[in-house]
C-alpha cells in the first residue's frame, strides 16, 4: 500500500471517533467542531497529495486485502480512543497504560511464535538509540500524556490532534532528509492548523446533537 493512501485513510479517524463520542458519550457536536473535522481531513489529504502527487493508488496499490487492513487499523484506533474516554476514564494512569502494554506484549508474542520470528538480537550502537527512543521517547512519554490527554479532555478533541502528524511528518522529512516541501504541501498544513483549531477552540455555540 502507498503510505499516502494509507495516511489519507488513518486521516478519517478523528471524525469517526467524534462521531463515536458524540452518539456513545454525549459530547458535543457543533458546526464550528464539524467544520473543523472536515478542514482538517482535507488539510490530510492536499498535504499527502501535494508529497506523493496524485498518482498514488497506480501500480496495485490499491489492492482490497490491503485496504481491508487500513480499514481495520482506522477502526481500532477510533475505537481504542472511545473506549478509553468511556470505561477507563476512572482507572489510574500508570496502571491502567501498564496492563495494555501487557496484553500488547502477549498478544504480540503469540503473532511471533505463529510466524517464526528469530529472537536474536543485533545490538548495534543504533539499535540501541532507536530503541531507547521506542520505550522512553514513545511508550513511556508519548503514549502517557496520550492517555493523560484522553483522561482529562474529549475524546473528538483529542482525536482532532492527530491530524497533525503528517505535516509534522513532512517538516521533518524536509529538514532531516532533505526532502522536497512544495506549495501544496504548506496549504494542506495550514488547513491541518486551521481545522485542529476550529476543534479545540472553546465556544459557546449552541450543539446539533
Amino acid at each position: 500500500m502507498p503510505s499516502g493512501i494509507v495516511a489519507i485513510i488513518i486521516g478519517i479517524q478523528p471524525i469517526l471517533t467524534t462521531a463515536l463520542a458524540t452518539l456513545y458519550i454525549g459530547e458535543s457536536l457543533n458546526l464550528r467542531k464539524i467544520g473543523g473535522l472536515l478542514i482538517g481531513f482535507i488539510g490530510v489529504a492536499v498535504v499527502v497529495l501535494g508529497k506523493f502527487g496524485f498518482d498514488l493508488g497506480q501500480n496495485g496499490g490499491l489492492d482490497w486485502f490491503y485496504l481491508g487492513l487500513c480499514t481495520l487499523s482506522l477502526m481500532a484506533i477510533s475505537i481504542g480512543v472511545f473506549y478509553q474516554k468511556k470505561f477507563c476514564d476512572q482507572s489510574h494512569l500508570l496502571t491502567g497504560t501498564l496492563m495494555q502494554y501487557v496484553a500488547a506484549a502477549i498478544a504480540t508474542g503469540l503473532f511471533a511464535f505463529m510466524f517464526g520470528e528469530s529472537w536474536l538480537v543485533d545490538w548495534t550502537p543504533g539499535f540501541a538509540l532507536a530503541l531507547s527512543w521506542q520505550v522512553f521517547g514513545l511508550s513511556i512519554g508519548a503514549v502517557v500524556l496520550l492517555m493523560a490527554i484522553i483522561k482529562l479532555g474529549e475524546a473528538g478533541r483529542v482525536s482532532s490532534m492527530f491530524y497533525l502528524v503528517p505535516p509534522l511528518v513532512v517538516v521533518e522529512a524536509h529538514f532531516l532528509f532533505g526532502e522536497t516541501l512544495g506549495l501544496l504541501s504548506i496549504a494542506g498544513m495550514l488547513l491541518c492548523i486551521i481545522g485542529v483549531y476550529f476543534v479545540n477552540r472553546p465556544g459557546k455555540t449552541s450543539t446539533l446533537l
